[in-house]
């Protein structure tokens, strides 16, 4: 989470420094924050391993965004309503996650391990859905 916010402030900073920021543009950002954080964090723990909801809601549509590689015009997604995403990891996830807690362990060692060992660590970080209202 730290790392995350490190990139996420280094973002916002080289962009007030090049452009002058409207209210849509920080919007989707402060949101593009939270979205993946809420996708990455603490993914390896069993109790954070649960469905869980955003308390938050979004007012762009980070799915289909996030379909297309988070290479579309933005504004173009901006939902009419604000809605809520669900943020769960699928049953082969589980099994991955819990195969790499008996190789590696959970210390600071055996997750550093892990991590550096694992090319395609984004394949555990949570799927999305809209969440049931």
């Amino acid at each position: 989470s730290d790392m995350h916010a490190f990139v996420y402030a280094c973002a916002w900073e080289f962009l007030q420094q090049e452009t002058a920021l409207s209210t849509e543009v920080k919007t989707y950002l402060a949101e593009l924050e939270v979205y993946g954080f809420n996708r990455k964090r603490d993914f390896f723990y069993e109790d954070n391993m649960m469905s869980s909801s955003s308390g938050e809601s979004y007012h762009f549509d980070f799915i289909s965004i996030s379909k297309n590689a988070f290479q579309v015009d933005f504004t173009r997604h901006h939902l009419d309503d604000c809605r809520r995403l669900h943020f769960s990891h699928n049953d082969k996830q589980r099994e991955t996650i819990e195969a790499l807690k008996k190789e590696y362990g959970t210390s600071l060692n055996g997750l550093s391990k892990m991590v550096m060992r694992q090319p395609h660590i984004n394949r555990l970080f949570r799927e999305v859905d809209w969440a049931v209202e």
